[in-house]
């Protein structure tokens, strides 16, 4: 059965036809998006053997599975084609960076949705600071974890963020989101009972007081 976190990245592939997806592990996201949204063609991308075999083993099943190139790769190397939707999900927020930076020419005018697994601030202030306005945003929580899943549409208006907003997230605050708040209660529990704070650990929970509403 597919995740709830999975699931509510699938729901923001929206109307996007082609999808690349980067660590792609056993191929559930793709297969979602083909049984219940408009993918027309996807690119199953990982830079290891075992979980693209699994996501082939996974994809044969299917009668979609023509529609589906697999690639081993790091990142969007081996990416050749045009897609109009990518999704980086599972990874740490420095490496979606490093692997954004390294072929950003690829990226065209694709919506990108991003689930790191940390450093989420790192990556909103990074594409925002590249012309992405963020378009879309959810945080679901699942065995006991946060996910927050980021949704980036390239724009030539000029958007600017504040600390706050790159922090938790400009939708996620307006929204007044309740699974949020869950989370940063429990952050602030757990910076709260560090017994030696540092001046960073202080700042951080004098932020997150600030944003619990």
């Amino acid at each position: 059965m597919i995740s709830k976190r999975l699931k509510t990245i699938a729901k923001f592939l929206g109307d996007k036809k082609i999808l690349a997806d980067v660590g792609c592990d056993h191929g559930y996201l793709i297969i979602e998006g083909f049984l219940n949204y408009n993918l027309k063609k996807a690119y199953a991308i990982d830079n290891k053997e075992k979980p693209l075999e699994n996501c082939i083993n996974n994809i044969s099943k299917y009668d979609f599975k023509d529609q589906v190139e697999f690639l081993l790769s790091d990142g969007l190397e081996k990416l050749t084609d045009y897609v109009d939707v990518i999704v980086f999900a599972g990874m740490g927020g420095q490496l979606i960076i490093d692997l954004i930076e390294k072929d950003f020419h690829k990226l065209n005018d694709a919506r990108l949705i991003i689930q790191a697994n940390r450093n989420i601030y790192d990556v909103r202030k990074y594409l925002t600071e590249l012309g992405y306005l963020i378009y879309d945003e959810e945080i679901v929580q699942e065995d006991g974890k946060f996910y927050e899943i980021v949704v980036f549409e390239k724009t030539d208006e000029a958007v600017i963020y504040n600390q706050n907003e790159l922090f938790f997230g400009p939708i996620l605050l307006e929204k007044k989101d309740a699974t949020l708040k869950k989370k940063l209660k429990k952050d602030l529990d757990v910076l709260e009972n560090i017994p030696y704070k540092t001046k960073e650990i202080e700042e951080k929970i004098n932020l997150v007081k600030e944003n619990l509403w």
